[in-house]
């Protein structure tokens, strides 16, 4: 890699710095020139996709653990643009379940939506292609939709924005269903939850034809009955407000998560 700033790499993949980025570092490295920081840190990403999971052990070991690619898709998110970044983060989310495992274990709820809202909140568009797509991880997939959410949730003069984009996706995920390729049924059943989360009465009419589908995976989401019964609890619209979007909060929410373990 020719970094701008090869010092950031350096402290990114540090042992101790695999899990969570203190204060003091975060705050260093965001100091940088923010053009040349976002080519480092896409560059760093770029790096993880073209080795795959050949720089990852059989057995974990966090003093030879590279946790460079974590910090990068956390940090990439005060600094990126929504082109180059963007395409970044879809790329890492478009990589093998393995892969996945690999460089976010099952933290992608704390990597993912967070950075999708900050660099694709006016990039809808794209994220529904991306929502399209065949062969990406189907959980992975699924951080796009509270990214989305968020968007209603924070900005709501976008509101409606944001429902017509939820009611393309529950149209294309009706036609998908049944060949279970893009969309399936857990895929669903996780969708249907973040709709009941933004408290989307507008998409009944999409929700009675994605059920109709018998593809709805229930045991996620609930019955058909019970959806539409806690599409108007305002009661779901305080989990919207879990979603941490500030970068030292971000970390020190994983700090809490790890020092507790």
């Amino acid at each position: 890699m020719n970094l701008n700033n090869p010092w950031v790499y350096e402290e990114l993949a540090k042992p101790e710095n695999n899990n969570y980025l203190q204060d003091e570092l975060i705050d260093r490295i965001l100091a940088l020139p923010s053009d040349t920081l976002r080519q480092d840190l896409e560059q760093i990403i770029r790096y993880h996709i073209s080795m795959g999971c050949d720089d990852i052990p059989d057995e974990y070991d966090s003093e030879t653990f590279d946790g460079s690619l974590f910090n990068a898709l956390m940090l990439i998110a005060e600094v990126g643009t929504p082109d180059s970044s963007l395409d970044a983060v879809l790329d890492v989310m478009r990589q093998s379940s393995e892969f996945l495992l690999c460089h976010i274990c099952d933290l992608g709820h704390h990597v993912f939506p967070p950075t999708l809202y900050k660099l694709g909140q006016h990039s809808l568009d794209r994220l529904f292609t991306f929502v399209k797509e065949d062969g990406v991880d189907i959980y992975t997939k699924y951080e796009v939709f509270p990214a989305v959410v968020q968007i209603g949730f924070r900005q709501p003069e976008r509101r409606a924005e944001v429902i017509e984009w939820f009611r393309q996706v529950l149209r294309f995920a009706t036609e998908a269903l049944p060949e279970g390729e893009a969309f399936d049924s857990e895929l669903a059943g996780l969708l249907v939850c973040d709709i009941i989360d933004l408290q989307a009465t507008e998409l009944k009419p999409e929700l009675d034809a994605l059920f109709e589908t018998g593809f709805v995976c229930e045991g996620i989401c609930g019955s058909y009955a019970s959806v539409i019964r806690d599409l108007s609890d305002i009661r779901h619209l305080g989990r919207l407000e879990d979603c941490i979007l500030d970068i030292h909060e971000r970390f020190d929410d994983l700090r809490e998560r790890f020092d507790d373990e």
